[in-house]
């Protein structure tokens, strides 16, 4: 596909939810689909223009909704997506512009900041994560081709993102909902 210079789509979210659960995580997590070892090359190498959306399924729908009915939760998870890669405006294509000045501001401010660390603290979670010093903050509107093409990687995405240091990382983190880590489902 690099070679190509093609444009990669990728469907996200849970397909089957689960479907790991009763095998050892750490032999399931051990082996990725192959694909997954030429994605990484070809987005550091950005000889394809690429984006991840969501795409709702049913099981996803009652794995995240799992207090409403089946048809209930499908309706919920569908009004949610089309929501938040904001399918919903008059003009989603404007309405993603705006957002991408948005976060570029936000991710120049975090890096003339120069933070030694970030802490995320709520409800069950709290988490310090160092920075190297040498740590810049990119946003999705970051992302261009060794071709010159504009692209954004993951709709939706509110994402502004560094370099943590691997070695000053210390806390603990909880999820309201369900997490699906290579096949396998986290709760809390």
């Amino acid at each position: 596909l690099g070679r190509k210079r093609a444009a990669r789509i990728g469907l996200t979210g849970p397909a089957f939810p689960g479907l790991l659960d009763d095998l050892d995580p750490a032999r399931a997590g051990r082996d990725h689909l192959p694909m997954v070892k030429e994605s990484g090359i070809v987005v550091n190498e950005a000889t394809t223009n690429w984006t991840a959306v969501p795409c709702p399924t049913q099981a996803w729908a009652e794995l995240v909704f799992e207090d409403l009915s089946p048809e209930a939760a499908w309706d919920k998870l569908v009004e949610e997506v089309l929501h938040v890669c904001r399918l919903d405006e008059d003009d989603p294509i404007a309405a993603w512009k705006e957002r991408l000045d948005t976060l570029t501001a936000v991710r120049e401010k975090l890096t003339a900041r120069r933070f030694d660390a970030v802490r995320f603290k709520g409800p069950g979670t709290d988490l310090t994560v160092g920075l190297l010093p040498s740590s810049i903050w990119l946003s999705a509107g970051d992302f261009t081709t060794v071709d010159g093409i504009v692209h954004m990687p993951n709709l939706p995405s509110e994402e502004v993102f560094s370099c943590p240091d691997p070695q000053r990382t210390e806390g603990v983190v909880r999820s309201t909902k369900p997490l699906v880590v290579s096949g396998s489902i986290i709760r809390g």
